[in-house]
């Protein structure tokens, strides 16, 4: 019992540490990002990594070797707390070692989205294929993978 209240104490303690480390580009802007239509900061991800300028987050339990398309990583840009760009990570991994990554970037200045389309092999037969493609063609992939509902208000 006492290692339980230990663990729950430890456990807020680095939840409010990285919420201040994290004020105005982290998890406490998800309702921001909802009303963008950005994929939101889960509170099961954790921050990897933090500069002056810039964040990686992601969410430990998420494996690329999964069949299940995932939202993979978030990575945030930042400068003088001002919000720049954020990108996401989506992945989809078929049975045939086919894997696909869509990259999705948001601009706060301009509201406006990039988005970038790989198709690789998991057993590096051959180089990666990238292409640039369209909002409409990510929000057709993305609702195929479950992951519908963004980017939406992307100019």
């Amino acid at each position: 019992m006492i290692v339980g209240v230990l663990f729950k104490v430890v456990e807020k303690y680095f939840a409010r540490t990285r919420n201040e480390q994290t004020k105005g580009v982290g998890i406490d802007i998800n309702s921001k990002r909802t009303e963008l239509r950005l994929p939101k900061i889960d509170d099961g991800w954790i921050l990897h990594w933090k500069t002056d300028s810039s964040q990686y987050w992601s969410n430990p339990s998420n494996s690329v070797n999964s069949e299940l398309p995932i939202h993979l990583s978030k990575s945030v840009r930042f400068k003088d707390g001002k919000l720049i760009s954020e990108q996401d990570i989506f992945h989809f991994e078929g049975r045939d070692s086919v894997a696909f990554k869509l990259r999705a970037i948001y601009f706060y200045d301009t509201n406006t989205c990039d988005f970038e389309l790989t198709k690789y092999f998991r057993t590096g037969i051959s180089l990666p294929i990238s292409i640039k493609i369209t909002r409409h063609a990510a929000d057709s992939i993305l609702s195929k993978w479950n992951q519908q509902g963004y980017y939406h208000t992307c100019q």
